[in-house]
């Protein structure tokens, strides 16, 4: 194929040493170095090799002692190196992602020569990678620092259902990417998104660029703080009565006692359980059936009381000597009876919402979180078992600082975001974690996040979380993501022949896009809804 071969002038340089774990390319003078730079090397079988850089350093011909006498003598007169550019050089390692044969990318099994010529990827070849891959375009094929002018396409509808990990220290655009993500699908109903958004950073208040932008019914905000300016604004308020014991559990610490004393509750009061449990007395018939039917413990039940109005932000109000429960947060006694039920609606519509919980406290935010996915999760269990599963969209809980869920110290097995960690997929139901702190979540369920999204991470312990769960061996790459700056990624998936790295597409540039006339919604990879 044309356009492989280069001459000398636009080569980087040629093999010096080779095996099957990566090569070694001395450098020409003046050629452009970098970690990340993807490579090819053309055999005389028409075979291409691709590689991408990991490591750079300076070769010498000169040994290491003459090498510190001349740097000494520097310090006092200037000296000549003859042949420098000969004598000192630098060095490139870099790792085999695939061969290219037949128009075929395939896993390399084989070496290229001693001394072939190596060049930087051209638009040709990056243009043939970007083919292999369909769905939705969030950025451009990457060669070091350079952004190539080809696209690169993620097939989200696959990925969603095996989980998507996100990860990046601070500041290097894990929500920049999010929204490019959640822009690029706002017309595709087949998926739909629920954003636990503990920050407030997506949806864009006063002057920051944010989901509002979009313009689109399709993005539902529910907040504690109002945004009079977006139409599609609502209040975070739920009733009472959406509260089930379960939503509790993995997520708040409970004993066994108090665990069986909720339950006990819901069997006597079913949906009334939470203000049957606040406002009873000693004497009520509901104390009466725990404490003799249930034989629960009196301290059992107000160390109970104080737990759930914690959770849920209530407090004990005294007037005129009565007393009576106060509820100040987002769970109300006579208010949000139908916020659940619409929001679940809408999610299973292909509908993007953001819950914006920065103003909740910590136990609220967790509950609200509790609630929601396990409403998700068995409303598509009875879907699958109706035969009616096909014609919901697939629905991704986007995750921001996964570990307060998902966490090595929190009680995974007993969760519901545990639950759908390990068998979410079978239901089209999608985790995607976002955290800075990979290390913290069970190697169990990092490894099962098939699709990872790895922006730039400084911290070594981090970096190899990250590396020892990716679906591609990226044992060579802690350098090269070390290095990732704002906007620059890897993406390593099952759905993927070997990692990518990308340039992901800035969201003031989406939202430039959406400013021109929209086209009509178009659902795409669900059959249409079922006609009652």
């Amino acid at each position: 194929m044309k356009g492989y071969v280069g001459d000398f002038m636009h080569s980087i340089g040629k093999i010096v040493s080779a095996s099957s774990e990566s090569i070694i390319i001395k450098v020409n003078q003046q050629a452009k170095a970098e970690l990340g730079m993807l490579l090819y090397v053309k055999t005389a079988t028409n075979k291409v090799f691709i590689y991408q850089s990991y490591e750079l350093l300076v070769g010498s011909q000169t040994d290491q002692k003459e090498r510190e006498y001349i740097a000494e003598m520097l310090n006092f007169e200037k000296v000549e190196i003859k042949e420098e550019a000969l004598r000192h050089y630098v060095l490139m390692k870099a790792k085999p992602l695939a061969i290219l044969d037949d128009n075929t990318f395939k896993s390399v099994k084989s070496i290229p020569p001693l001394y072939a010529e190596v060049y930087e990827i051209n638009e040709e070849l990056a243009s043939l990678i970007s083919t292999q891959y369909e769905g939705i375009d969030i950025g451009r094929l990457r060669s070091g620092s350079e952004e190539l002018p080809v696209s690169i396409h993620l097939n989200i509808n696959k990925m969603l259902t095996h989980h998507i990990f996100v990860g990046a220290t601070t500041g290097r655009g894990k929500s920049n990417f999010l929204k490019v993500l959640v822009a690029k699908l706002i017309k595709d109903l087949s998926i739909g998104f629920v954003i636990f958004d503990p920050h407030d950073e997506y949806i864009g208040r006063g002057a920051t660029p944010g989901l509002k932008e979009l313009r689109s019914e399709k993005v539902i905000y529910y907040s504690a703080q109002p945004l009079p300016s977006y139409p599609y604004y609502h209040s975070l308020i739920f009733n009472l009565t959406d509260l089930r014991p379960s939503h509790f559990m993995g997520v708040f610490e409970f004993s066994e006692p108090q665990q069986q004393a909720m339950y006990l509750l819901w069997r006597y009061a079913n949906e009334r359980w939470v203000e049957t449990l606040l406002t009873m007395k000693k004497g009520d018939k509901a104390w009466s059936f725990l404490t003799s039917e249930g034989n629960v413990d009196r301290k059992t039940i107000e160390v109970l009381k104080r737990k759930i109005m914690v959770a849920i932000n209530a407090g004990l109000q005294v007037q005129n000597e009565e007393i009576s429960i106060s509820y100040h947060g987002s769970f109300k006694k006579d208010k949000g009876e139908t916020t659940l039920i619409n929001l679940l609606q809408k999610l299973e519509e292909g509908y993007k919402i953001i819950i914006d919980t920065s103003s909740l406290s910590y136990t609220e935010e967790l509950l609200i979180m509790s609630m929601i996915s396990e409403n998700i999760l068995n409303r598509y269990k009875r879907y699958k078992q109706k035969g009616e599963l096909e014609y919901k969209a697939k629905v991704g809980l986007i995750i921001e600082e996964a570990p307060r869920v998902l966490g090595r110290n929190v009680l995974v097995s007993n969760n519901i975001f545990g639950s759908i960690a390990r068998e979410g997929r079978k239901f089209n139901i999608g985790i995607i974690a976002v955290t800075q702190l990979p290390s913290l979540i069970p190697d169990e369920i990092l490894a099962n996040m098939n699709t990872k999204i790895i922006l730039g991470i400084e911290m070594a312990k981090e970096r190899e979380a990250i590396i020892s769960s990716a679906p591609h061996d990226l044992s060579k790459d802690s350098k090269v993501i070390a290095s990732l700056e704002k906007g620059e990624a890897i993406v390593t998936s099952i759905f993927t022949g070997f990692p990518l790295p990308l340039k992901i597409y800035k969201f003031d540039d989406i939202i430039k896009e959406h400013a021109q006339p929209q086209e009509r919604i178009k659902i795409s990879g669900f059959k249409k809804e079922l006609e009652i």
